[in-house]
């Protein structure tokens, strides 16, 4: 028993000063500095039959890349984006959903470890016209940022076998959270970790802890919520009753407003190339190809024969004989 009350008087020591401030004020101020990251463009149009119902309906989206004006700065979230002027190249006026503060917070996100290491964030918001522009003349709006103060504080909670089932007040936190152990089922041996949607999201990080300490390499976990406002992180695996949980908590933060205007950002690219003189050609029929000619032999005459290819006609009484041998006399009746 008495170490179950050491643990517990632990728990708000460590977390001490951690206290939220995201639902103060906003308040304008120069943080960041927002520059267009990358603009798509999408055509849609209804048919019915192969006639057009309506005029198309064209979405432009556009990313924009936050960058920190001061080192170490750090943004936790981005609360909305509210489009306050957008006008085209021809002065029309383009249309945004994001103009209205409840539906610009579907522009909101969280940014984690990576973003705040490399110093870049990022958020999106959205345009519709009915024309496509060449370029959008000034674009202007406000983000709304989560900027960190200070650094955020960690609670321990080990041995894990001193904590489960019970509800436990974390200094920083506005609702206990709930640790158990979960075993077999379908989604096999696991930690869960419970707590009002709002303290969940307070917590930046969740990690187990080994019986000496140290953290456990796979800390990996999925999670979700409920209609009645309950949020839970379900970690994969089993602890030793001497292990337990590492909760990682935001720093102290304020939400700030950061105005922005853009100009001539390009929708549709320029053509850059040399116009050259048209060269008209006349497509003509193919002209007909000249017919073969049979090979016509002449006829021989009457007891001819054939000779080789070659052969010199041989004068009339000429004989065949060795070239060269001279002609023999005949014997007379004696024989000589």
């Amino acid at each position: 028993m008495s170490s179950t009350r050491t643990a517990l008087a632990i728990l708000p020591a460590l977390v001490a000063g951690s206290i939220w401030s995201g639902d103060a004020p906003s308040t304008p101020t120069a943080v960041a500095k927002i520059i267009p990251a990358n603009l798509s463009v999408s055509l849609n149009r209804r048919f019915d039959e192969g006639e057009a119902l309506e005029r198309p309906t064209i979405s432009m989206s556009l990313s924009l890349t936050i960058k920190p004006l001061a080192p170490g700065l750090r943004f936790m979230a981005c609360r909305s984006v509210v489009v306050t002027e957008a006008v085209s190249d021809t002065g029309e006026n383009l249309g945004s959903r994001d103009r209205d503060r409840d539906l610009a917070r579907q522009n909101q996100r969280s940014y984690g470890e990576y973003e705040q290491g490399q110093g870049r964030y990022d958020a999106n918001l959205n345009l519709t016209t009915r024309t496509l522009p060449k370029a959008i003349a000034r674009l202007s709006g406000v983000v709304t940022l989560v900027v960190a103060k200070g650094v955020g504080k960690q609670a321990e909670i080990k041995p894990i076998k001193d904590f489960l089932g019970k509800p436990l007040e974390i200094v920083g936190l506005p609702d206990p959270v709930t640790v158990t152990r979960k075993r077999g089922g379908n989604e096999g041996d696991r930690i869960e970790i419970r707590t009002s949607t709002t303290s969940m999201d307070r917590i930046a990080k969740i990690s187990i802890l080994n019986a000496d300490g140290s953290e456990r390499r796979d800390n990996s976990y999925g999670g979700g919520s409920g209609g009645d406002g309950e949020a839970f992180r379900s970690i994969r695996g089993m602890m030793d009753d001497e292990g337990g949980l590492l909760l990682a908590l935001h720093p102290p933060s304020e939400e700030v407003q950061v105005p922005f205007t853009l100009t001539n950002l390009a929708v549709l690219p320029e053509s850059e190339a040399v116009v050259l003189p048209t060269v008209k050609i006349v497509p003509k029929e193919p002209a007909p190809r000249p017919a073969s000619k049979p090979t016509v032999v002449p006829d021989k005459p009457a007891g001819a024969q054939d000779k080789p290819a070659g052969a010199a006609d041989k004068p009339a009484g000429a004989t065949d004989k060795p070239a060269g041998a001279a002609d023999k006399p005949k014997p007379d009746a004696s024989g000589f």
